[in-house]
């Protein structure tokens, strides 16, 4: 490949494209323990799926509430979303959306 061809994303090695977030993935897992006290509990790729325990109701309060503020998008955005992995995957942008189901969150009050 020619130096200023840029790789088609569909042709990235995923491989990279994960390990690339591996640092932004623990400084976004220490916000959501540190700053939310919450806790992960689980990830799924394709859609990127993260599972989160709260201890508490206030917990869980303030993280619906950084949810609905939309904060949490753009803690998560500004987190993941680094100039190394725009590289990588040939963009010049990336908009990520946080999604909490509202059935999911009454389920924990």
């Amino acid at each position: 490949m020619k130096d200023n061809q840029q790789e088609n994303p569909a042709e990235v090695d995923m491989w990279n494209v994960i390990m690339s977030f591996k640092d932004s993935f623990r400084a976004l897992f220490r916000n959501v323990r540190n700053k939310l006290n919450a806790t992960v509990e689980d990830i799924e790729l394709g859609s990127l799926s993260i599972t989160v325990r709260c201890s508490s109701l206030q917990i869980l309060e303030g993280l619906w509430k950084d949810y609905i503020s939309g904060h949490l998008t753009q803690v998560v955005q500004e987190t993941l979303v680094t100039h190394e992995v725009l590289q990588i995957l040939g963009l010049d942008e990336l908009k990520l959306k946080v999604f909490i189901s509202e059935e999911e969150y009454e389920k924990g009050i």
